[in-house]
């Protein structure tokens, strides 16, 4: 059966849909051009708050976005919910004309935030891309939550709040299909009193399985390795040096591992705008008599970055030490590319974990010393090299659509 899907986006965020491969953009535009490609109708709904719009009101605009009709929704942070549940209604309609009958429509959110805005009648999921602030914080406790957050307690209390009230709906429709990419996420919902029954984990899609890697890696990375030739390579890439990331750990390893006498050499991709004071306190980290071999700098594009793990599998080891995260697609993505990775084991909540082979994980207790001993293990084996790319094999985007296909398909109304 086929079927009518409209994603529902923050609109800020898609402005970066074609650069970023994945958050709720990137896995928007990705599943999108997948469920389309199978013959189902694709649409879009954009929300946007905007300080100086009415309260009392919501606007709609129309056009195309990721080659899909899209709506767009603007309002004002204080507009009352049946007023957007009556837009959202207006818009789910419009995009819905022309689908043949009795083709069914989905209303796919891709967070809680807008899930009280539903239309009655329409079925709907959602796929939850952010941490949820309850779990951060009675894990890390509410300070480092905070600050991991970034933004100042204002921000995050009303991502909170947010949350929240997208939970408290979720328990009131038990019928609302629930996609998260990993279990961690489910049991966060569990605990909050989501039903189980109602959840699914979706197959996160590796883009690399579809895409091909740059030819060689690019030049800095190539000349870092030219200039590392006989010592362990560890690369460790981040959006931002945040909170989340823990990348001192990183550092710590590197010192760890020269430290036992093994000769080493660092990549860090870390470098943002956004993170400027971070990384320079990284940078400061860095034990002087070991600078010479590390390398801290930008981010890396995506094909870039896939030729950098093909380049370092069998010679080297990503090293992941993040604090929280719901997925990691990054290190997934390292994996298919026969490089192994180094993985917090349990109980630091990472949910890419489902998909690591019990080989890779290290105590988060034993901090850098933990991690050098994956590395010592792991980082010149053709079989760790195989285990790694065949543990995530199956992480392919026409799985990830199957599943949704599936899951999607009989609904019961909300």
């Amino acid at each position: 059966m086929k079927l009518m899907v409209i994603f529902v986006i923050n609109a800020r965020f898609l402005g970066s849909a074609q650069d970023i491969p994945y958050g709720a953009a990137g896995y928007t535009r990705t599943i999108a051009a997948g469920l389309r490609a199978l013959g189902h109708h694709v649409g879009l709904i954009g929300y946007r708050r905007e300080p100086a719009h009415p309260r009392e009101s919501a606007s709609l605009c129309w056009g195309q976005r990721l080659g899909c009709p899209y709506a767009e929704v603007a309002f004002h942070t204080e507009t009352p919910a049946h007023t957007l549940q009556t837009t959202f209604a207006e818009a789910v309609t419009r995009l819905g004309e022309g689908r043949p009958p009795p083709t069914p429509l989905v209303l796919y959110h891709q967070s809680s935030y807008t899930l009280p805005f539903t239309p009655d009648g329409v079925l709907c999921a959602v796929t939850h891309h952010a941490p949820f602030v309850e779990d951060v914080a009675r894990t890390m406790g509410v300070d480092d939550c905070v600050t991991a957050f970034g933004g100042g307690r204002a921000k995050v209390d009303a991502l909170l709040g947010s949350q929240e009230r997208g939970m408290d709906w979720l328990r009131d429709h038990p019928h609302v299909r629930v996609l998260e990419f990993s279990t961690l996420q489910i049991n966060c919902l569990s605990r909050q009193g989501v039903s189980v029954g109602q959840c699914s984990v979706l197959p996160p899609p590796l883009l690399s399985h579809a895409a091909s890697p740059e030819p060689d890696a690019p030049r800095p990375l190539a000349s870092w390795m030219e200039s590392a030739t006989g010592r362990t390579l560890l690369i460790s890439t981040a959006a931002r040096a945040d909170g989340f990331k823990n990348l001192d750990a990183v550092i710590d390893a590197y010192r760890v591992i020269e430290g036992r006498g093994d000769r080493a050499a660092l990549y860090l991709a870390c470098g943002s705008k956004q993170g400027a004071r971070e990384v320079e306190e990284l940078r400061e980290h860095v034990p002087p008599h070991l600078r010479r071999h590390c390398v801290i700098g930008p981010r890396l594009p995506h094909g870039s970055m896939l030729s950098t793990f093909r380049s370092l599998a069998g010679r080297g080891v990503f090293l992941f030490t993040s604090r929280y995260e719901t997925l990691g697609f990054t290190p997934l993505e390292a994996m298919g590319q026969g490089l192994v990775v180094a993985v917090p084991a349990p109980p630091t909540p990472i949910g890419m974990r489902d998909y690591v082979p019990a080989e890779f994980l290290y105590s988060p207790l034993a901090g850098g010393e933990g991690i050098a001993d994956v590395v010592k293990c792991h980082v010149a084996s053709p079989p760790a090299s195989t285990m790694a790319s065949e543990a995530v094999r199956e992480l392919t985007v026409r799985n990830s659509v199957t599943h949704i296909e599936e899951y999607l398909t009989p609904m019961e109304r909300t």
